[in-house]
């Protein structure tokens, strides 16, 4: 626990840094609403934050993930931590990271709505305007999961293997990301479709591959 919120509080900058930027272009595209008309809403959108804020920050996490394997796994691992203890604080951190990205997804879109009551927007838009949902929060937090565990199983197959047996294994590590996609990309409900569970379950294999290969991950690799 003491690890995940020693995480959170080293990318709190970076995190504000992002969503502050993210902010700014919604503030951006809604002017341009305002100014230009609805030219970046078509006929089935009707939230142009929901097109920008839709799987950038799914990249911004995957990335998170391979800092976590390349650069604070051997830190903690050389000051003591054992891999078990780090690949459960990195976990917690994963799931509070990719929490709090939704909400800050949800503020969004909901900032959004705002503006558009405010300048008249929302009686333009010719579709139902996409209000956060219970089930759409779940399923994109997963989808965040998914990212983050390909950035981990990423970086850690090629600190471990040789570079052509890396390159060779890649496609396996973005299973997750895959997942991710199409978690974020759709809109979902509570409803249980078969395909869903699929996912989950290749995402929850993954991070489980990710946990053992960090149980016998060496702190350097072996010299030839």
């Amino acid at each position: 626990m003491s690890l995940a919120r020693y995480l959170l509080r080293r990318h709190r900058l970076i995190f504000g840094i992002y969503w502050g930027i993210m902010l700014l272009v919604l503030a951006a595209l809604v002017t341009s609403l305002k100014v230009f008309g609805l030219w970046i809403v078509e006929a089935e959108r009707a939230s142009a934050w929901a097109l920008a804020a839709n799987v950038a920050p799914g990249w911004f996490v995957f990335v998170i993930g391979i800092i976590l394997a390349s650069v604070y796994l051997p830190v903690g691992i050389a000051h003591g931590i054992t891999r078990r203890d780090f690949a459960i604080g990195a976990g917690l951190f994963a799931v509070a990271t990719s929490v709090l990205f939704e909400l800050m997804k949800i503020a969004g879109q909901l900032l959004e709505a705002l503006a558009y009551n405010m300048f008249g927007i929302m009686e333009e838009i010719a579709e139902p305007y996409p209000w956060p949902t219970a089930g759409g929060a779940l399923t994109e937090v997963l989808g965040y999961l998914g990212f983050m565990c390909s950035g981990w199983l990423s970086a850690l197959i090629f600190y471990r293997m040789r570079i052509w047996w890396a390159l060779l294994v890649a496609p396996f590590a973005a299973i997750p990301l895959s997942g991710g996609m199409e978690f974020i990309s759709t809109e979902t409900d509570w409803s249980h479709k078969p395909h869903w569970s699929f996912i989950t379950l290749i995402v929850a294999g993954s991070v489980v591959a990710a946990y053992l290969a960090v149980r016998g991950l060496a702190l350097k690799p072996k010299k030839t």
